[in-house]
């Protein structure tokens, strides 16, 4: 029982500290949250970032973490990767690090549409396989990252960097991820109680190389859940 309990303890700093890395002001990069999404992959840009910020707080992880798991063909494996598994061991220890956490991330944008696209990527991932230590699957960390361009430019110049910027910049068609997860959450097995970090600080600014300027933030879910 205690060995159970100091693994929630480790659960609930290790959520608190994804938690915490979204609602900071600006990461040790200096660019804000908002300037890191529209200028790569936002979701892989963000998945990246948030590696960084942990191993930072002395956590050791992992990022595109690959695993066998069995298949529905006889004999055969499946091979996939997580994109980040956090283990307990420190770095530079000589014992075998232990899976404490898969942390699985989905990105979305309210320029895109409503938030059910998001919590639907969500309820995949908690069906897809999982690594196991033993007899009980490692807990499961799900991140959903709600960006929105609030304004922007619009320029006949489209030449420089722009990937997420300029392939979803538009009208927001619908900002509903404060209800929509609120929503979702209920009637789910959560081994931590989720947090929902609603960016209420004035929109980030980001300025492509192009010239044109937009203004943004991007908003985050975070829950724990025990796979099926």
């Amino acid at each position: 029982m205690n060995g159970q309990h100091a693994v929630t303890g480790l659960l609930k700093k290790l959520q608190a500290d994804v938690a915490g890395f979204f609602s900071t002001p600006r990461p040790a990069s200096g660019m804000s949250l908002f300037e890191i999404a529209c200028w790569g992959n936002a979701e892989k840009t963000l998945q990246g970032e948030l590696l960084c910020h942990l191993r930072s707080k002395d956590w050791f992880a992992v990022q595109e973490a690959g695993f066998l798991c069995a298949s529905d063909i006889p004999r055969k494996f499946t091979e996939r990767d997580i994109d980040i598994l956090v283990f307990t061991r420190s770095p530079g220890a000589s014992t075998m690090p232990t899976p404490l956490c898969c942390i699985e991330l989905k990105h979305f944008s309210s320029n895109q549409g409503s938030a059910k696209a998001l919590c639907k990527g969500l309820d995949a991932d908690m069906m897809r396989r999982h690594p196991h230590t033993g007899h009980a699957f490692v807990p499961l960390m799900q991140v959903a990252m709600y960006t929105t361009i609030a304004t922007f430019d619009e320029k006949a110049d489209k030449v420089g960097l722009h990937r997420f910027a300029r392939s979803y910049c538009g009208p927001v068609k619908r900002r509903d991820f404060l209800n929509q997860f609120d929503s979702w959450r209920n009637g789910k097995a959560w081994i931590i109680d989720p947090v929902i970090h609603q960016d209420t600080d004035p929109y980030a600014a980001c300025r492509l190389l192009s010239g044109e300027t937009m203004t943004g933030k991007v908003d985050a879910f975070v829950g724990v859940r025990a796979p099926q």
